[in-house]
């Protein structure tokens, strides 16, 4: 059972709670969710009632001004969800919509599921299902509580992946398609935008965001390929790293056709072509290994191969993130307020002596400090202390 509150009506039952001082009536009013609203203790929602009438239709209010992103990736799962259904169907297999639909999250994520558009249910993925795969069939169980199993009585029609796999074509048919794929994902990568940031800031998490959601499942396809059976948990975060990996890479290295075309002076002259797009992949590498190995050479040599940012830039930023944590210090007299501290919400600290050379033979030259670390949930509420570091100089 879910509770229900309603502002207006909370806002004047305080108040007339607070002008008829009963602190019987205080007492039960501190005791709300929100301190400035009451809270309606006798209405309440049906989990099935809420889902449908609250959760769902805010959720499609929301998703209204989403970008076409989530629909790639939304569209590229459902392909590779009825390829395996397809494929597992002609083997007359019977497929719970409990397994379909659990393979289903785990191929969109976590992520793609929130966004999800229209709002994710179990009568629209069969719905989309029974559409894409005719000969398919959704038979219910005779235990009415158990979920309807798809079952084909006969083969299917020819699967959407694996024919390429199997078909029979030659070599020219295969690299035409992988002509044409590849210029699919170049065309893509040149008109793809990203979220708009906030101006002087710089990105210190990567997710699906920084790359189209075309080269995103298609480098997942190359890695790992399409899923072949039915899953039952997440898949391992370490290939979705490893993809995000790669997938940055590519874009990283990607040239637009002017840099293509572009004409050396003279022959012996080294074509340096400026990246135009960094992600947290390059940045955070070139980052990871100047502060671990301070070696210009190595850096130079990861640069070279399009892993990173060269040396200079590292240093232009590392500069930046310098000044700009002095500014936030100036703010605070002298203390650094990380930008993750929100107001109103709850911290905890965690401090700890670090004592170097403690015992030395006149006592001198010895350092007692003290470290302290602090801590707030990741999804607290409020509005932020300091706002994030601004890094215009690297820009």
């Amino acid at each position: 059972m879910f509770k229900v509150t309603t502002a207006n009506a909370g806002k004047y039952f305080r108040d007339t709670v607070e002008m008829s001082q009963d602190a019987i009536l205080k007492t039960i009013l501190n005791t709300s969710i929100s301190p400035c609203n009451a809270h309606a203790k006798d209405v309440r929602y049906h989990k099935s009632c809420w889902r449908r009438n609250v959760f769902h239709v805010l959720r499609d209010a929301q998703n209204k001004n989403k970008t076409s992103k989530e629909h790639s990736l939304q569209t590229a799962s459902l392909i590779e969800l009825i390829n395996l259904i397809d494929v597992q169907t002609q083997n007359q297999a019977y497929l719970s919509m409990d397994d379909i639909e659990t393979t289903y999250a785990n191929v969109i994520g976590a992520e793609g599921m929130q966004n999800h558009t229209p709002a994710f249910s179990r009568q629209w993925l069969k719905e989309k299902i029974l559409a894409q795969i005719p000969n398919v069939k959704s038979v219910l169980q005779k235990n009415r509580r158990k979920p309807a199993v798809l079952y084909s009585p006969s083969a299917c029609g020819e699967d959407l992946v694996n024919s390429a796999i199997t078909s029979d074509g030659d070599d020219m048919d295969s690299m035409k398609a992988i002509f044409q794929a590849a210029q699919v994902i170049r065309k893509t990568i040149a008109g793809y935008t990203k979220k708009e940031r906030q101006k002087n800031t710089m990105p210190v998490t990567t997710n699906t965001d920084d790359i189209p959601a075309e080269l995103y499942s298609m480098t997942r396809w190359i890695m790992v390929g399409p899923v072949d059976e039915l899953e039952t948990e997440t898949r391992t975060s370490v290939v979705d790293r490893l993809v995000l990996t790669v997938s940055q890479n590519i874009m990283y290295g990607f040239k637009s056709n002017r840099q293509v075309k572009y004409k050396l002076s003279r022959d012996s002259s080294k074509c340096k072509l400026q990246h135009e797009r960094e992600n947290p992949q390059v940045l955070g590498l070139a980052l990871t290994v100047h502060h671990k190995t301070r070696y210009k050479m190595l850096m130079g040599l990861l640069n070279a191969h399009g892993y990173c940012v060269s040396h200079s830039r590292t240093l232009l930023i590392e500069t930046a993130l310098a000044n700009a944590v002095v500014e936030n210090t100036k703010r605070f007299q002298g203390l650094y307020v990380p930008p993750f501290i929100k107001k109103g919400s709850f911290i905890y600290f965690a401090a700890d002596n670090t004592d170097f050379a403690e015992d030395t033979p006149d006592g001198k030259g010895t350092l007692h400090g003290t470290i302290i670390a602090v801590y707030q949930k990741a999804d607290a509420p409020g509005e932020p202390i300091a706002g994030p570091l601004v890094i215009g100089d690297a820009q």
